[in-house]
């Protein structure tokens, strides 16, 4: 009986470390190292710059996420303009007026439709870009996603779960539509086997993000989206409206984050947590710490 008392008291103890506190500020996490760094970078600021405590709540289905801050519930999460324009607004990046921002456009939409808003954009897109293994780029010589049409025939196209959805404009039936594609066949697969599937020739052609750090380890080859199927993917928090009403000078704090990401660097820190093992909090305080912004 001891034994098991002590056990217990040592479960509460640890779990009582990571317990939401009721003035907390609550970043959503996400499941991919992007928004993994990205949180532990916006819970180290603030708890740098303020006198804020933040708890951060593990990922959850990204819709129940949207729903979450736009109640209010949970205050941010990093997101993506394009992501929050197609997704959640339901609306189709084509229909935006030229000259316009996407960026501009989709907050601007998200003020009249939702109670959620975007921070400054933080320098670095994660579009989704088609991409081959580099031997099949090499010998059909592609560059382009209009040069997989008359390949694809003889090709499998796989991609994560979500990508199949019905839901959104950004899905697999609209991008074959759009560019006339008519695979061999076209898998889901979990989002972690998309490289592995390229190198071992299981499948052909997948969907990647272009900030995503593990093309720094494969032989891998972005297409160019010539036909401009992707919207932009910049990256910027999203947040609750009232953010600044309920913890003053914590937009100002976030934004001072903005331009110091670029591409090429989101591909090196995702790499350090996805190839290297590295612990996500840790990549996110060193990188902070070079550019000055926490000590």
């Amino acid at each position: 009986m001891k034994k098991i008392g002590i056990m217990l008291l040592i479960m509460v103890i640890l779990t009582g470390c990571s317990t939401r506190g009721e003035n907390d500020l609550v970043i959503i996490d996400g499941d991919i190292a992007e928004m993994n760094i990205a949180t532990y970078m916006a819970k180290a600021m603030i708890e740098a710059n303020t006198n804020y405590s933040v708890y951060i709540q593990p990922s959850m289905a990204y819709n129940l996420a949207f729903d979450q801050i736009n109640n209010g519930s949970m205050d941010m999460t990093l997101s993506w303009d394009g992501t929050l324009l197609a997704t959640f607004l339901q609306t189709d990046p084509s229909t935006i007026p030229n000259g316009v921002p996407l960026y501009d456009f989709t907050n601007q939409k998200a003020a009249q439709e939702s109670h959620v808003k975007l921070l400054n954009k933080l320098g670095n897109q994660n579009s989704y870009v088609v991409a081959v293994s580099g031997d099949l780029a090499r010998e059909h010589s592609l560059t382009t996603v209009s040069d997989l049409i008359p390949l694809a025939p003889e090709l499998v196209f796989a991609a994560e779960h979500s990508f199949f959805d019905e839901v959104g404009s950004v899905r697999f039936k609209p991008l074959i539509n759009h560019y006339g594609l008519n695979f061999k066949s076209a898998n889901s697969i979990d989002i972690g086997l998309k490289y592995a599937g390229l190198e071992s020739q299981n499948m052909d052609v997948t969907l990647i993000t272009s900030a995503d750090g593990m093309m720094n380890k494969y032989d891998v080859v972005m297409l160019e989206d010539d036909l401009h199927f992707f919207p932009e993917y910049y990256s910027a928090f999203m947040v609750n409206q009232d953010i600044e009403e309920k913890y003053p000078g914590v937009e100002a704090v976030l934004n001072t984050l903005s331009g110091h990401l670029t591409d090429e660097i989101v591909r090196d820190l995702t790499y350090q947590v996805d190839v290297e093992v590295r612990d996500p909090q840790t990549v996110a305080e060193s990188f902070l710490r070079s550019k000055g912004l926490i000590e």
